[in-house]
């Protein structure tokens, strides 16, 4: 036992053993099981495992002993500076035609809300010239 330095996790890595929601398993209501069933992901065998590196209390322990060809880091994309400047143009197309469509909804709403205080206030104006007091009109033989 003195050859161990240190305890890590590893996770199965499904993705690459092609595990998939192929099982079945019986739903238990009241510790009796049901007819009804819920897929489950049935584990492949493989002994490729997966490391978090940037999560581990002792990750630096763990680099030392495994090879760098295998801890270091590695770029998603070749060419970062290109990707970028890709998805910045694309971002501008994109974010262009939203504000468009939005100044579009916007003015149509406040058309909308026109008409409908122009109506509000048309029918208030009605009810104030058709509205009389229950003193006017009425004939006091007093």
């Amino acid at each position: 036992m003195q050859s161990l330095q240190f305890k890590f996790n590893v996770q199965h890595d499904c993705f690459a053993a092609g595990c998939g929601a192929t099982g079945v398993q019986h739903v238990v209501q009241e510790r009796v099981e049901s007819t009804q069933t819920i897929p489950v992901i049935v584990h492949e065998d493989n002994p490729r495992y997966i490391i978090n590196l940037y999560a581990l209390h002792n990750a630096s322990r763990l680099r030392r002993h495994l090879p760098r060809s295998i801890t270091r880091p590695r770029h998603i994309h070749e060419d970062r500076v290109l990707f970028h400047s890709d998805l910045a143009q694309s971002l501008r197309v994109t974010q262009g035609h939203k504000r468009s469509e939005t100044k579009e909804k916007t003015a149509a709403t406040r058309a909308q809300n026109k008409r409908k205080r122009a109506i509000q206030e048309g029918t208030k104006s009605r009810d104030k010239g058709n509205s009389y007091s229950s003193d006017e009109g009425s004939d006091e033989s007093s």
